[in-house]
């Protein structure tokens, strides 16, 4: 695949397990971030597709969302976490990334993120369906308090 066409990389990538409708989607997705937050986003879920192609599929297609909570340099730690989940389900693995910009829509404090997100690393390092759950249940939480660090780590 080539690097200095990031959509005919995707194309190429998809293009034996998903349709073209599919494929047309996440094209479109990619296409509406910023160009140069392509190559890096593209880099991440072609290392993301190396363990779940249908991960990497839900992965892309939410991709402009979770940009709009999410530096691109917060990106890698969190497909590490759906990596790590999508290594034990797929099915888990894909829901991971669905999830992904409702639950970080609620989170506004990048730190509050990156500590989240360093938490459910270390609950998948221990316990796969525990950082699974985690994760599950975080909307919910994010959705009915202010969260800060301090109450992100107690309820971790």
């Amino acid at each position: 695949m080539t690097l200095e066409d990031p959509a005919a990389s995707l194309q190429k990538l998809f293009e034996p397990s998903l349709d073209s409708d599919e494929i047309d989607q996440i094209l479109s997705s990619f296409k509406a971030i910023s160009p140069e937050l392509q190559l890096p986003a593209l880099n991440i879920g072609l290392i993301l597709s190396d363990f779940s192609s249908k991960a990497a599929a839900a992965y892309f297609k939410i991709l402009p969302e979770v940009l709009e909570s999410v530096t691109p340099d917060e990106l890698g730690p969190w497909v590490g976490m759906g990596i790590k989940i999508a290594q034990k389900s797929a099915a888990s693995g894909i829901r991971f990334f669905k999830e992904g910009p409702s639950v970080f829509s609620r989170m506004n404090a990048r730190s509050v993120r990156e500590q989240f997100i360093r938490a459910g690393l270390t609950l998948a390092d221990a316990d796969i369906n525990l950082a699974v759950e985690y994760y599950r249940r975080a909307p919910g939480l994010l959705a009915n308090m202010s969260l800060s660090e301090a109450d992100l780590s107690d309820w971790v």
